[in-house]
C-alpha cells in the first residue's frame, strides 16, 4: 500500500483523504458482512495501530516535507490522448432497472461495443501500454479542446468506436491539417450520435475504405503476428499516395500513414489492446516516427518511473511493481529494489 500511495503521488494526486482509516463495529444483527466493518486498516476499532499506520505516517510526513514544491510540481508530455466521454455515456443504452449487462449493439447497426473499445482497447490496450512503456501522456477531453492545444504536443492518439459527432470530427481533421500528427484506430467513426451517417472526418482526411474478415493476426510496423481482437477490419483502397504500415494475413491493407495537409494522419484499421509485447512494440515503433523519448535511460523495462520537476528541484519516482529484487541503472546510477517496493530521488535543477 505504500508503494501505491508513492506511486499515486508520483503520477499527480497531492493529498489523500484515507476513506477507511479505522475500522469499527455495526451494531448487533446490522452487520450484512458481519459485525465488523473495515479490514485492514491503520487503525483498529480500539485505536489499535496496525503496520500500515507507519506507512500513512510516511506518507504525510513526505507531503508536508515538500508540499511547497511537490504541489507545483509537473510532468512533461510529448503525447496526447483524447478521450470522448460519449464513449462512456453507456448507461443510456443499457438498462439498469432490469439489470442487463449486454448492449445488443448489432440491434443498433453497430459492430464495436463502445463499453469493450473503451476498457480494453482504450483503458487496458493504449494507457496500460503508454504507462508500461514509461512515456508521460496527457488526457485531452476532446469536446473541450481545439487544434492549438493539441498542437502543443508531438502525436495525438484517439480511440474511436464508428460514432462521433460532427464538431469532433471536424476538430480531428483541422488538426491534421495544421500540422498535427493524428494516431486514430481501430475504426474511422460514420455516424454521429444519434447513428446518422457523419463521415467529416473520412471526407476531409480523404480516406476510403470497407469492412473486411480475415484471420485475428496481422502485419504491422514491421511486426509479424500482431494479435487483433476482432476478424473484421477496415481495409483501406486508393492508397497510392499512402505509406502502408500493416496488411492482414490475406494481403489486405488495414494500416496506412497519409499526409494531409501540413500533417500526417496514422489510421489503423484493426483493434489491439495489451495482451503481448507485439502490442507494446507496435505502440513504441509509432511513438518513434516523432522521436519521442523517455525522459531517462533505466536498463530494466519493468522498472517505472515518472519524473516531476517544479521551480526548485525534481523528483524521481521509480517503482518496482514486481515481486524480484530489482536490481539496475538508471542514468548510469545503480539502483538496488525490495519487491514491491519505491524510491524517491530528489534534485536540484
Amino acid at each position: 500500500m505504500e508503494t501505491f500511495y508513492f506511486a499515486s503521488l508520483a503520477h499527480g494526486l497531492k493529498g489523500f483523504n484515507y476513506y477507511m482509516f479505522s475500522q469499527g463495529i455495526n451494531p448487533k444483527g446490522k452487520g450484512y458482512f458481519g459485525k465488523t466493518f473495515y479490514y485492514q486498516t491503520p487503525l483498529s476499532e480500539n485505536a489499535d495501530k496496525s503496520p500500515l499506520y507507519d506507512s500513512i505516517k510516511k506518507i504525510n510526513d513526505f507531503i508536508n516535507r515538500e508540499k511547497e514544491e511537490l504541489l507545483l510540481s509537473e510532468t512533461k508530455a510529448d503525447i496526447c490522448v483524447g478521450f470522448y466521454k460519449p464513449y462512456f455515456y453507456t448507461e443510456l443504452t443499457t438498462s439498469q432497472l432490469l439489470k442487463e449487462k449486454r448492449l445488443y449493439i448489432e440491434k443498433l447497426g453497430l459492430t464495436l461495443d463502445p463499453r469493450f473499445v473503451r476498457e480494453e482497447i482504450f483503458f487496458n490496450g493504449l494507457l496500460r501500454s503508454l504507462q508500461t512503456l514509461n512515456f508521460n501522456y496527457d488526457i485531452s477531453d476532446l469536446e473541450n479542446s481545439n487544434a492549438e492545444n493539441l498542437l502543443r504536443y508531438k502525436q495525438l492518439w484517439v480511440v474511436t468506436t464508428e460514432f462521433m459527432d460532427a464538431s469532433t470530427q471536424k476538430l480531428l481533421a483541422a488538426y491534421v491539417k495544421k500540422g498535427g500528427q493524428l494516431i486514430i484506430y481501430p475504426i474511422i467513426p460514420t455516424l454521429d450520435l444519434y447513428l446518422n451517417q457523419c463521415s467529416i472526418l473520412k471526407d476531409e482526411l480523404e480516406i476510403e475504405f470497407q469492412k473486411s474478415i480475415s484471420p485475428n493476426k496481422v502485419d504491422a510496423f514491421g511486426i509479424d503476428d500482431v494479435y487483433s481482437v476482432f476478424q473484421e477490419k477496415q481495409i483501406f483502397q486508393n492508397i497510392s499516395k499512402t505509406e502502408i504500415v500493416s496488411a492482414t494475413k490475406t494481403g489486405e491493407v488495414c494500416g496506412i500513414r497519409k499526409n494531409i495537409g501540413d500533417g500526417i494522419v496514422t489510421f489503423l484499421g484493426f483493434a489491439f489492446g495489451y495482451t503481448s509485447d507485439e502490442h507494446l512494440h507496435i505502440v513504441e515503433k509509432i511513438l518513434s516516427l516523432n522521436k519521442i523519448k523517455r525522459q531517462i535511460k533505466v536498463s530494466d523495462p519493468d522498472i517505472q518511473f515518472v519524473i516531476r520537476k517544479s521551480r526548485k528541484y525534481s523528483y524521481l519516482f521509480v517503482l518496482n511493481y514486481h515481486n524480484q529484487r530489482k536490481v539496475f541503472m538508471a542514468n548510469s546510477k545503480k539502483y538496488t529494489m525490495k519487491p514491491f517496493s519505491y524510491k524517491v530521488v530528489k534534485m536540484k535543477l
